[in-house]
């Protein structure tokens, strides 16, 4: 189930990358589909959250000692500071909070 709800969420993004050149050329089509599936995106995503907040990582909790979360913690800290980059996960969780604003 989890798996599948990444590959929609997946589906939902190429459509939305495939509608953004569309809009841009004011392509009025285009932007209700781009508007729906970001709709549909986002609310898969709090779903999907939802269900690894509740269920998930209660069950990760249970199977994953404590000493291994620490170790765990440590490597996604590495991976972000190697691989993504310093200050890249604090600009998009900007990106995020700036546009839920706008939704208000």
């Amino acid at each position: 189930m989890m798996l599948m709800e990444h590959e929609e969420g997946r589906a939902y993004v190429r459509a939305m990358f495939s509608a953004v050149p569309l809009v841009e050329a004011k392509n009025e089509v285009a932007k209700a589909i781009l508007v729906d599936k970001a709709k549909a995106y986002l609310r898969l995503l709090k779903d999907h959250i939802q269900k690894e907040d509740e269920i998930l990582f209660k069950i990760a909790d249970d199977v994953i000692s404590p000493d291994e979360q620490k170790q765990l913690l440590r490597s996604f800290e590495e991976h972000e500071a190697e691989e993504i980059g310093e200050g890249v996960h604090e600009k998009y969780l900007k990106i995020a909070v700036e546009l839920e604003a706008r939704t208000r």
